[in-house]
């Protein structure tokens, strides 16, 4: 694989976003996203706290995303996928790198699938773990539901993870729940 990426914010009129659309909607279940309209609606209002970013090639091609939300001291990645074609090529390992390296020092916090949960199967641990080795700790003891993202949506029980320790989970599925979900 070509070492060489760039992560950028993807913009209104960004050519590459039906790519994005299609890598995200095949890296995510229907619980675990929103409507692709409402995240361009989001990624294009400059008053949102979130950022969509792209991932692209050496080639200028997309090859992945991430939708970031920034607010009261804390980022919450939301989504972030590597096209299927790239997955186990060091890609989503050395964009995650930059990304934590950009955030610092302001904590990181993302929600996963738990492992050892027959439901989500062997990738929950493997994404655990991947995020392990990025220095996020899991915040095990602690209950986190993410609520649905729309009627008729199901909640799905995750598991929080943060870039420090000393990350309070209560405060961040707060701050998620009522700027990512809009709940009280």
């Amino acid at each position: 694989m070509d070492n060489k990426f760039r992560i950028e914010e993807s913009l209104r009129g960004d050519s590459d976003r039906p790519k994005l659309e299609e890598i995200y909607m095949t890296s995510f279940p229907a619980d675990e996203r929103r409507e692709w309209a409402l995240v361009e609606r989001l990624a294009d209002d400059p008053s949102s706290p979130m950022t969509m970013l792209k991932i692209t090639d050496g080639g200028g091609r997309a090859a992945g995303l991430l939708t970031i939300w920034r607010f009261d001291g804390l980022s919450y990645i939301e989504h972030f996928a590597v096209d299927s074609s790239r997955r186990g090529s060091g890609l989503g390992s050395k964009v995650l790198s930059r990304v934590i390296k950009a955030e610092m020092p302001v904590p990181i916090v993302i929600e996963v699938e738990p492992p050892g949960d027959p439901a989500y199967g062997p990738m929950a641990a493997r994404r655990v773990d991947f995020y392990r080795r990025h220095g996020f700790t899991a915040f095990e003891d602690f209950d986190y539901v993410q609520p649905p993202y729309a009627p008729g949506l199901k909640e799905v029980v995750l598991m929080l993870m943060a870039t420090r320790d000393d990350v309070d989970p209560g405060r961040a599925a707060s701050l998620i729940h009522r700027h990512v979900y809009n709940k009280k």
